[in-house]
């Protein structure tokens, strides 16, 4: 059996870790698809503000912890500590 590179471990883990990306990432058009579907027979009289965040709170809180962790990727693993202490990135960090 081949041992595998460092190279080929880290590469392995990329792939791996955006795939779980891009599946939590369909997850939240399954959510909208499905929640798309009950507010139509839900509120078939109309919808309010009030009504959109009832009705598709699943994908607003999924879409929020995706972007959350997209943002911990970033943070960590993307982007350099030099460009993280620009005052730009941070204020883009800080409204996020």
């Amino acid at each position: 059996m081949k041992a595998f590179s460092s190279v080929q471990l880290d590469l392995l883990y990329r792939a791996f870790k955006y795939f779980v990306y891009g599946l939590l990432t369909l997850n939240i058009g399954l959510f909208f698809q499905e929640e798309s579907l009950a507010t139509q027979q839900t509120f078939s009289q109309g919808i309010t503000l009030e009504d959109i965040i009832q009705g598709f709170a699943a994908t607003i809180d999924t879409a929020a912890w995706v972007l959350l962790l997209l943002l911990f990727e970033l943070e960590t693993a993307v982007l350099q500590p030099n460009t993280l202490s620009k005052p730009r990135v941070k204020i883009s960090f800080a409204l996020i």
